[in-house]
């Protein structure tokens, strides 16, 4: 397969996360109060966490500690790509960070990079 039709399938593979997402969000709004209040880690809809299996350089920050950070240029650019559009379409920020049930680490965009930390233990 050439590399035009994978980026191809990635784009409406990327197209098709985002749509799906946009459908979660509106027939949220349709859910009464109570479930609505269930929160962001209590989402129906993420993609796998394997999505996100890129290339990270470790870091140490003084405030946030232990992460990681994924480029475009250290990682195979259609699966960036991918895990970054899914990022963006989420609005992933630092404080609004991407997340799904079982998922061991969270991620963001900030700068074009992917930056992922590990979630802490719930009690």
């Amino acid at each position: 397969m050439n590399s035009k039709k994978v980026d191809s399938l990635v784009r409406l593979r990327d197209a098709l996360v985002m749509a799906g997402e946009a459908l979660n969000e509106y027939i949220e709004t349709l859910a009464p109060p109570e479930a609505q209040e269930r929160g962001r880690e209590a989402d129906l809809v993420a993609v796998k966490e394997e999505t996100f299996d890129l290339n990270y350089e470790a870091f140490e920050g003084q405030r946030i500690g232990a992460y990681g950070v994924a480029s475009k240029k250290g990682n195979v650019e259609g699966k960036f790509q991918s895990a970054f559009n899914v990022l963006k379409a989420s609005n992933a920020t630092i404080q609004n960070r991407y997340h799904g049930q079982g998922y061991e680490f969270a991620y963001w965009l900030f700068n074009e990079k992917i930056y992922r930390q590990r979630l802490k233990p719930k009690a």
